[in-house]
């Protein structure tokens, strides 16, 4: 099949298509500069000049491709609220466009669509109060024959290539000389590899039939206690690369913060 991917060059993008040519599918992917069509050619992808801030680049090559995959966002945070918008708004235009073609088009949202306070499922539905929920308004266009899907991530993907929260505990630890974690918190949220992201959207992909949203998880444990508490458990090599001489356990009251997140710029 042929697959059109935004962000395509990103982080979480560069996975997916990756992936999706491993498992022999044709890729075009959008590319807002030559250096970002130079990359996906090298993989053997299509690249599709245009850019998320300009549907009328975009909308032609739908016409051209089996399916979406929409993995672009603005992670510009002084202007997140719009950047939502600008994503619902985008994903409106292309579900318009794929209309009664009985085409997938699968997009990122966040676990943060939903309220906070309690456990959180796929069967819930977002909430509008939150701006994230934007990039689900276009799954309701199941109903006018567009297979939509919506992949809800959490607030860290981590793996090979990150420039996210990973790298940024690193050198918090590296300049304090303490690696930190909240202990005994009884905070529990979803978590995963860049890796795991591409595997997910391949399946949401395969299975896309009407209204999906998949929520993947690989541990409940809070990630700041996975990356710094379980060090002697698979991350022992973090610890030593930042030849940390202690590590603090800070008390947590009955509910603990998730750390905050700096994703990288989207392609």
């Amino acid at each position: 099949m042929k697959i059109f991917v935004t962000g395509a060059t990103g982080f979480i993008g560069s996975s997916i298509v990756d992936e999706l040519l491993r498992r022999g599918h044709a890729v075009v992917g959008l590319a807002r500069s030559d250096a970002s069509a130079t990359k996906l050619q090298a993989k053997g992808a299509q690249a599709h000049r245009g850019s998320i801030y300009d549907a009328a680049s975009i909308v032609p090559v739908l016409n051209e491709v089996d399916g979406v995959i929409h993995a672009a966002f603005n992670h510009d945070f002084s202007t997140y609220a719009q950047n939502c918008l600008d994503d619902g708004v985008l994903l409106e235009r292309m579900a318009e466009s794929l209309r009664g073609s009985g085409k997938p088009l699968i997009a990122t949202s966040g676990t943060t669509v939903i309220a906070p306070g309690h456990l959180a499922t796929e069967d819930q539905p977002a909430d509008p109060a939150i701006p994230r929920s934007a990039s689900e308004r276009f799954l309701r266009f199941h109903e006018f024959g567009v297979r939509t899907g919506s992949v809800r991530l959490p607030p860290s993907v981590h793996g090979e290539g990150d420039t996210a929260f990973v790298p940024a505990a690193i050198a918090l630890a590296r300049r304090a000389g303490v690696s930190a974690y909240i202990a005994m918190a009884p905070t529990a949220g979803p978590q995963f590899t860049a890796t795991m992201r591409h595997g997910c959207s391949a399946m949401s992909w395969n299975g896309a039939r009407r209204d999906i949203v998949s929520t993947p998880s690989r541990t409940r444990a809070s990630l700041s206690a996975c990356l710094q508490k379980r060090s002697a458990k698979g991350w022992a090599c973090l610890s030593a690369a930042l030849h940390l001489r202690k590590r603090q356990s800070i008390s947590a009251g009955s509910r603990a913060s998730p750390p905050p997140m700096f994703p990288p710029p989207a392609d």
